[in-house]
């Protein structure tokens, strides 16, 4: 599983049109240019695997993130913050405990589960427990200071983790 953060002084959500087929042509490792546009998404917009190679994007405001994998994948990644206690109501199931003391990881579980399901956010949180997600698949937690981030997969597998920023990446045309 090969994970790529890129730190960006733009909005990130914006980015994907250009930092995915930069990406992809890196992982792919073929001169194979995919314009972010013409991937093809399932009925809820997950993307499909190009080539045999499954991936999955999350972005918040400063950084993108995308990952490859050999079977199905979801990530999500969030700022880092306090969420209000109200939002509980909407995130966790009954009996749910909360992961490492903050909510947000419960939540960033969850949406990363939703699309490695394939569905995003068609899924009432409240219907599934973060502790069931952990203990039948592949749960990876990649959260730093400033970001939350987790990966759900099918099958554990190494990871590779790569730092860019958004400059470097278009500088080098890859």
């Amino acid at each position: 599983m090969k994970i790529y953060f890129i730190k960006t002084d733009n909005n990130a959500e914006k980015l994907s049109s250009v930092l995915f087929p930069l990406i992809y042509k890196r992982e792919a490792k073929e001169s194979i240019d995919i314009p972010y546009q013409q991937i093809k998404r399932n009925q809820y917009g997950k993307p499909l695997p190009i080539q045999g190679i499954y991936y999955n994007i999350s972005h918040t405001k400063k950084m993108w993130c995308i990952v490859f994998c050999d079977s199905q994948c979801g990530i999500d990644i969030e700022k880092s913050k306090d969420i209000d206690e109200r939002i509980k109501r909407r995130i966790l199931s009954k009996n749910e405990k909360i992961i490492g003391g903050n909510i947000l990881n419960n939540w960033v579980i969850k949406e990363a589960y939703g699309k490695y399901l394939g569905l995003g956010l068609n899924i009432d949180f409240r219907d599934i427990s973060t502790n069931d997600i952990m203990e039948h698949e592949n749960v990876t937690n990649l959260s730093t200071n400033d970001y939350v981030c987790f990966v759900v997969s099918k099958i554990p597998s190494d990871i590779e983790v790569t730092y860019l920023k958004e400059e470097d990446l278009v500088k080098a045309g890859c």
